[in-house]
């Protein structure tokens, strides 16, 4: 009989019988345990998340700690077998996460600050304009008595805006065919662990990690829908060394927020290294902090119909956050400053010498960079 019940499978198992059963527990520190029977391929058993969700846990609020397998096998109840698997494992709360749920609450709740603009004629004689906000670091905290300057979110997002506002009204009435605006570059100061960087340096934060997520979620989409007032916007995200994993799942969130805007369109690949042709120019997007001596000859390499189709170069790059540009083999390179404070390493370094801005670069169709504009803070 209890080979009849391997092999064909019974809905309940002849008496005597004993099949595990689901368990769950809370433990002082905070961990739960869960064991019960599931059914899972080889490869999802390797899965931390696989395993996570067949225990009924978001991956995002919970990390594993341990997990224990034990394979088994019943009736499939077609005359084969399949496995199962006593499965139980540990798990803990995520010290920070980015859920979901909240960030949609989050979106339902925030309007743009600005009606857009139904019908754009084609302008004559249309330029790009290139917005160049680098090396934001949202979040970073600054102590007065420190630094000599007092910085927090909410100092960060007025800055911020005021630096927009001053392109919207340097561009307003102009003839600007399309505006690209690269996002990330340092984008936020931390990593989700909330105080050190993706390469584990210790960070100053002035908040928990997901108000500087919701922070920045806020501002960068405001500064988008500002700037469509303008002009159609190109978001090109481009990661880096503070927040790298998560700069990526923010223009991901990006590129599902604005996904049915005929004014907005997101490239959130996550590339190191990103390559955007404007008429006659080829402009590269990237940190800079790792390419080196190395980025003079990787435009050429990485985007060669780009290059073979442009008489103009150009190179963006941001990390140290201060002004520099350098003309070698073609290639224009342009560092660019930062808007962002100086914390308590940046002080004690000396690093507090730059001037506190941002730049736009208007490009003509044949012609290249026609213009350089500066946005200073007030």
């Amino acid at each position: 009989m209890f080979d009849e019940y391997l092999t064909m499978g019974w809905i309940n198992p002849p008496a005597g019988t004993k099949l595990p059963q689901s368990t769950t527990s809370l433990n002082a520190d905070g961990s739960r345990g869960s064991e019960k029977v599931i059914e899972l391929s080889d490869e999802d058993l390797n899965s931390k998340e696989a395993l996570l969700k067949a225990h009924g846990f978001n991956p995002v609020n919970w990390e594993l700690i341990s997990a224990r397998n034990s394979k088994w096998q019943m009736g499939d109840g077609s005359g084969g077998l399949k496995n199962l698997y006593s499965s139980k494992i540990t798990v803990k709360p995520t010290e920070t996460g980015i859920d979901a749920d909240e960030l949609m609450k989050k979106f339902e709740k925030f309007k743009p600050s600005h009606k857009r603009v139904a019908f754009r004629p084609e302008p004559k004689n249309p330029k790009y304009l290139i917005i160049n906000l680098f090396d934001l670091h949202i979040g970073r905290a600054s102590y007065e008595a420190q630094t000599g300057l007092k910085y927090n979110l909410e100092i960060a997002e007025k800055e911020i805006m005021q630096n927009v506002e001053k392109y919207i009204n340097h561009y307003t009435g102009k003839s600007i065919k399309k505006i690209v605006f690269c996002v990330g570059q340092d984008l936020m100061n931390s990593a989700a662990n909330g105080y050190t960087s993706s390469g584990k340096h210790q960070q100053d934060n002035c908040a928990v990690f997901m108000e500087i997520f919701d922070k920045t979620t806020e501002i960068i989409i405001d500064a988008i829908d500002r700037l469509t007032t303008l002009a159609p916007v190109d978001v090109v995200i481009v990661q880096r060394n503070h927040s790298r994993a998560e700069e990526m799942f923010f223009g991901r969130l990006l590129e599902a927020y604005f996904r049915n805007d005929t004014l907005v369109t997101v490239d959130a690949t996550p590339k190191y290294r990103k390559y955007v042709k404007l008429g006659n120019t080829l402009v590269g997007f990237t940190h800079g902090s790792d390419e080196k001596e190395r980025l003079g000859s990787l435009m050429q390499t990485e985007a060669k119909m780009g290059w073979g189709l442009t008489e103009n170069h150009i190179w963006i790059t941001g990390h140290l956050h201060h002004l520099a540009v350098k003309e070698a083999n073609g290639i224009e390179t342009w560092t660019i400053p930062s808007l962002t404070a100086a914390d308590a390493w940046t002080a004690k370094s000396g690093f507090t010498l730059a001037k506190r801005r941002s730049c736009s670069f208007l490009i003509d169709e044949e012609n290249g960079m026609e213009e350089v504009f500066f946005a200073n803070l007030d």
